[in-house]
């Protein structure tokens, strides 16, 4: 998409997965891409963080999914409602 105010880049991935393992190789191109965060929708890409985090020790995650209970290393898991404002201060804490 853009790049944030510090250089950051900032990208918007729209992709259909139906389950973790057709999401993790989508997550693992953007971390390829050297994205400081991540965030996720949806319960295929939820489930499919906990292997990418481990492999990916300079990327934050955050997923919202309803159905992930334990969240995976540097993964912060918000609700729908939550999204927004959460998302916004992660954001704003890269611009630095």
């Amino acid at each position: 998409m853009q790049q944030s105010a510090n250089g950051k880049n900032v990208q918007r991935l729209v992709a259909p997965a139906t389950d973790p393992v057709q999401a993790e190789p989508l997550l693992a191109g953007l971390i390829s891409r050297h994205c400081d965060l991540v965030v996720t929708v949806g319960q295929p890409f939820g489930h499919a963080i906990g292997e990418i985090s481990k492999a990916s020790p300079q990327t934050e995650f955050t997923a919202i999914d309803p159905g992930l209970e334990t969240a995976p290393p540097r993964t912060n898991i918000v609700s729908s409602n939550e999204a927004e404002p959460v998302v916004r201060k992660q954001l704003e804490s890269l611009s630095g």
